[in-house]
């Protein structure tokens, strides 16, 4: 599957524009750009430009008067950014976000979709619903745990490790969706408080040889439909 990915700028919490990046592609952006026009005063007509080739974003800066920057370094020559990449031009940030593809970092789970009400990160996952009391996310990781141990096993030993942060924690064993072998994986119901907040969780087992892949949704209790939105979410990622 080819990379793709969303570039978005923002001044603060203020989104000025927002462009797709697909393999093939250049976009040239500035504040009288053809590709990505941005309404910032110290950025040049055509500031800068990005370049998606065999999944490589390159960055180009065209000459502009106050410059680019990524990672707080000038852009003299033509650059890789990546999706963590602290790319400035004048006074806008942008970021770069995956449309699909790509693994997260550290684990053999791949996004191939990104799902509704989401933001992907390379990091753990996708980030949703977010507020001052409560984070809704979805993590992933992996452990090689050997083929001698048992997913069920190994769902047991990973929730007896929260309950030292989580001591009111109930779990309850889920019904497996369609295509899902028993033994090979798990879901499970989650209630807990963390720091002084409730919420519910779902937590995925597979395995694929000796490593056992997990993801990980918390969400806000009284969520409606949130088995049918957790098989969404299943569906955009994919263990190697």
């Amino acid at each position: 599957m080819s990379a793709a990915y969303l570039i978005e700028a923002a001044v603060g919490v203020h989104v000025l524009g927002r462009a797709e990046l697909r393999e093939g592609m250049v976009i040239e952006i500035g504040r009288r750009a053809e590709g990505m026009t941005v309404a910032d005063p110290s950025m040049s007509g055509r500031h800068f430009q990005l370049a998606l080739n065999s999944g490589v974003v390159v960055l180009t800066d065209l000459g502009s008067t106050n410059g680019t920057f990524v990672n707080d370094t000038p852009v003299v020559h033509p650059v890789q950014v990546m999706p963590d990449s602290r790319i400035l031009a004048g006074e806008t940030l942008f970021n770069i976000k995956p449309l699909g593809g790509g693994n997260i970092k550290d684990t053999h789970w791949h996004i191939v979709a990104v799902p509704p009400g989401m933001e992907p990160d390379l990091h753990f996952g996708f980030k949703g619903h977010q507020s001052a009391t409560f984070a809704e996310n979805v993590v992933c990781k992996e452990e090689i745990a050997g083929s001698e141990v048992a997913v069920a096993d190994y769902a047991r030993r990973q929730l007896d490790k929260l309950r030292p942060f989580a001591p009111d924690l109930v779990w309850s064993g889920s019904q497996l969706p369609e295509g899902f072998a028993p033994g090979e994986h798990l879901v499970c119901d989650i209630t807990l408080t963390y720091q002084q907040t409730r919420a519910r969780q779902v937590h995925f087992y597979m395995r694929s040889g000796p490593r056992i892949g997990v993801v990980v949704w918390t969400y806000p209790e009284g969520t409606a439909n949130y088995q049918q939105r957790f098989l969404e979410i299943l569906a955009t990622l994919r263990f190697e």
